[in-house]
């Protein structure tokens, strides 16, 4: 059951310490179980299953795995489920609950990347303007190389594709736990802070077991 966790705890310290983002004591199981029922522990258990599935993958394919997986989870906005206008959920909170909105969905693809290898400081989160819409949404964006323009894992599309090849998104900024940018559809990015406070709160709660 606890396979994974095992597996990937070395993968995490630098950033989280000796916490893992999707380990469940027993005690949290019950709690989880009464409180969402079996079917939310079964989403806890496929979690942990897909991961040792997708580490057998090459980057490309484990970037496709992860994202349609991962999309497979219901949307809901926060207001309706945390009675908040804006929340972060954690990647626990988000396997218990099983549905969330764009920022829930970049937050657990981040955690499942790393926890495949890949490297935090290759991975943003990056808040972006629907075009046609005008509405908020928000991407993460896995940079490969820095002279290319980073992919795009995105709640609303199956496709991972080069940020400057999805015209329907307008990006800005971007950020993880090494800063604060700006940036454009290329990819190029200009440091504005070494922290983001948003950032940094969803990993203090993250570490402290949330």
């Amino acid at each position: 059951m606890y396979f994974a966790v095992l597996l990937f705890a070395a993968i995490f310290p630098l950033i989280l310490g000796a916490q893992t983002p999707f380990e469940f004591s027993e005690g949290e199981r019950v709690t989880v179980e009464k409180k969402y029922s079996r079917i939310a522990i079964n989403r806890i258990d496929e979690f942990y299953r897909k991961l040792r599935e997708f580490k057998h993958f090459e980057k490309r394919e484990q970037l496709l795995r992860v994202n349609a997986y991962i999309n497979t989870f219901l949307p809901q906005y926060d207001a309706v489920i945390d009675h908040k206008e804006e929340y972060w959920k954690t990647p626990k909170e988000f396997l218990a609950i099983g549905y969330g909105d764009c920022e829930d969905y970049v937050i657990l693809k981040y955690f499942m990347l790393i926890a495949l290898g890949f490297g935090e400081n290759k991975l943003f989160f990056s808040p972006v303007i629907e075009r046609y819409s005008g509405t908020y949404h928000m991407v993460l964006l896995y940079e490969k190389a820095p002279t290319e323009p980073p992919l795009v894992l995105d709640n609303i599309s199956s496709k991972v594709l080069p940020l400057n090849k999805r015209i329907d998104l307008k990006a800005s900024e971007c950020y993880n736990s090494h800063g604060y940018y700006k940036c454009d559809t290329n990819g190029k990015r200009v440091t504005m802070s070494k922290h983001s406070e948003r950032f940094e709160a969803l990993l203090e709660r993250v570490r402290s077991g949330q």
